[in-house]
């Protein structure tokens, strides 16, 4: 085990810029940054990452699944990361990537199935891992969301954690080094040269079907995506997740019990494949509802659901789900409800959004990373659309 270093402080410290924490972490080989906006935490990880990289080698990972700023940095296409080195033993110098113009500095791409990988759990490797990043004087950058199981275990594993956000929200289990930035400081970090991924660019992704047996196989779906610059002010990334059903009939009966109620808005399916051996994958069918700004704002429209009895006492769990299937852009309101209506016929579960300037998006599914969504490009592909991957933005009517 790698304990924490000697030097670290015992007292966490509220940081104002993210290259103010690159001078404060000579003593550390691992840290991982978290907060509550993962877009924001991306952004000050990498200001983190490339400030240290002026006086050692630093890798940058990314362990919630092609953020933005990471996977552009990475080079905007898909490409082996963490989660296939942990499940099939391939070593960091297979899946880093550099980054250019900085000799110091690298990308560890996500992988596949980051957020359910189960080899991503063992303690001992990631104690090799950042003690080999130690044993070099290098710096490992981990960014991961602040619910992440692995936190805890990453801090036995003997990293510290950086938390963009209010220090009582920070999660327990690890050092908390410090906190760093408010919200509306995050154009500080500007300065690390970031890459906007180009609006409507295509990528082929490997779509996983279930067969009879239980068997998996693999096809190829062209997906756009349309993930121009965005103000985070206009992002509607927060859901609320009623429930995981393992078919799509228990998912639409949940669906349809309360399709009508005012205080679900927002309600779909998001068709999510998980990995559950090497030639098996289960299919879960997620019901959420609700497209909400803040987190804040969330919580309360869960806890009255609760009180309305629409869930459990103990039920529904709010995510943040920022990306979706994209069915209509920029129509009126009488298109979005054609839209809406044509697309249930297929067996899907639509939604509209209402923009700023008074148009309509209409969306399918909610999904916390891209790569969680080929599965559902495989279903609009085959009923005859175009699979296109956009931020959720604007709000339910």
């Amino acid at each position: 085990m790698t304990p924490p270093p000697p030097n670290a402080a015992s007292v966490a410290v509220a940081f104002d810029e993210a290259r103010d924490v690159a001078a404060q972490l000579a003593e550390w080989a691992a840290i991982v940054v978290a907060g509550p906006e993962m877009e924001t935490a991306a952004q000050f990880a990498l200001g983190i990452a490339t400030a240290a990289s002026a006086s050692r080698r630093v890798a940058i990972a990314d362990l919630c699944g092609e953020l933005t700023p990471i996977y552009a940095l990475a080079g905007g296409e898909d490409a082996p990361g963490l989660a296939d080195s942990f499940r099939d033993g391939l070593g960091l110098h297979e899946i880093a990537r550099p980054v250019a113009g900085n000799a110091s500095l690298f990308v560890l791409p996500a992988g596949e199935g980051i957020l359910d990988e189960p080899a991503l759990l063992s303690v001992e490797r990631w104690t090799r891992l950042i003690g080999g990043f130690s044993e070099a004087g290098g710096l490992l950058v981990l960014v991961a969301p602040a619910t992440s199981r692995l936190i805890p275990l990453l801090g036995t594993a003997g990293a510290g954690l950086v938390f963009t956000g209010p220090r009582r929200h920070a999660p327990g289990g690890i050092t908390l080094i410090g906190t760093v930035g408010t919200v509306g400081t995050v154009g500080t970090v500007g300065t690390v040269g970031t890459v906007v991924p180009p609006a409507r660019r295509w990528r082929r992704l490997r779509a996983v079907r279930e067969y009879a047996g239980g068997a998996a196989a693999t096809d190829t779906v062209l997906m756009g995506e349309r993930l121009g610059p965005v103000d985070s002010a206009r992002l509607s990334p927060f859901a609320v997740e009623v429930v995981a059903a393992s078919s799509a009939s228990n998912a639409n009966s949940v669906l349809q019990d309360h399709i009508n109620d005012a205080s679900l808005p927002a309600a779909t399916i998001a068709v999510v494949s998980v990995r559950s051996g090497p030639q098996r994958t289960s299919t879960w069918h997620k019901v959420l509802v609700g497209a909400w700004h803040d987190a804040n704002t969330a919580d309360s429209a869960l806890l009255a659901m609760r009180r309305e009895r629409v869930l459990e006492r103990e039920g529904g769990i709010v995510v943040r789900a920022p990306y979706a299937m994209l069915l209509a852009d920029s129509v009126s309101h009488e298109q979005a409800r054609a839209v809406v209506n044509r697309w249930r016929t297929k067996g899907l579960a639509p939604y509209a959004l209402t923009q700023d300037d008074g148009t309509v998006r209409v969306y399918a599914g909610a999904f916390e990373t891209v790569a969680q969504m080929v599965t559902m490009a495989a279903i609009v592909h085959d009923s005859g659309g175009t699979p296109m991957v956009a931020f959720r933005t604007g709000r339910p009517d």
